[in-house]
């Protein structure tokens, strides 16, 4: 885990980040004024992939384990959850066991495409490749830089 500066951090992550903050009570609303209290949720929509603000306590740990698997789950980014002051304060009546969230499943290309399209590249003469960015979240540049040179 790494410590980050928080402000361009959420707009530009390349990179996963769960994000936890405090906010005022939930009888108080996100808008109410309350300690220059302002809707993060709302504030943070265009820069994150998730946000929630949990309904009740009990919903808490499933919002902060789907918060993380946004996070980590295909092109990194930013998952975010509010948690009211009364959430921080509280005691659930019961500690909900969530699962662990597993490795990010692969997804494959149907083969036969793929060697099509690898034995057509083979053939042509100076092809340009043009890699996006998954390719470095799959960190494939190994993979890649064999099939290139190859």
């Amino acid at each position: 885990m790494r410590t980050v500066q928080v402000g361009n951090s959420i707009a530009n992550a390349t990179y996963p980040l769960l994000l936890l903050a405090g906010s005022a009570e939930i009888s108080a609303g996100p808008t109410k004024g309350v300690f220059q209290q302002l809707d993060a949720v709302s504030l943070l929509a265009p820069h994150k992939k998730f946000a929630v603000r949990p309904l009740s306590l009990e919903d808490l740990p499933q919002s902060i384990w789907d918060a993380y698997r946004f996070a980590f789950y295909g092109r990194p980014g930013v998952g975010f959850v509010d948690l009211p002051a009364d959430y921080i304060q509280g005691v659930p009546r019961e500690v909900a066991q969530v699962e662990r969230v597993e490795e990010q499943p692969r997804i494959l290309g149907d083969e036969r495409r793929v060697m099509a399209v690898a034995e057509a590249l083979k053939r042509a003469e100076g092809p340009l490749v043009v890699i996006g960015g998954g390719a470095a979240c799959a960190r494939a540049e190994g993979v890649l830089k064999e099939f290139i040179d190859g």
